[in-house]
């Protein structure tokens, strides 16, 4: 399979999952409702979450779904703390939350 096509597929797949997180950051249910819900497993969450973090700090981007931007603002939530971050914010002040946030929990 050629580069391009799997890079074509990668990203697909991660618009996918960064979809699924903003519906779970929307939901106001913990993770473990929302996955039993949608008929993730809470292991499978962590790793999608995980990749798109992952693509969204190498590409120095803020949500990697294309040339739309879908909000004004950044929410990160992990069980019971939630941080809004301005959409335009650096990569460098997200990343920093990131690794503040994965030291938390």
């Amino acid at each position: 399979m050629s580069t391009e096509i799997q890079l074509a597929k990668n990203q697909v797949k991660l618009q996918n999952w960064a979809a699924e997180l903003q519906t779970y950051n929307s939901s106001g249910m913990t993770v473990q409702q929302w996955c039993a819900e949608n008929g993730i497993s809470v292991k499978t969450y962590y790793y999608r979450m995980r990749k798109v973090r992952e693509a969204m700090l190498s590409e120095n981007r803020v949500v990697p779904i294309g040339t739309q931007q879908l909000s004004d603002k950044i929410e990160i939530a992990s069980d019971d703390i939630r941080i809004t971050l301005p959409a335009g914010c650096s990569a460098e002040t997200l990343h920093m939350v990131l690794r503040v946030l994965k030291n938390v929990t």
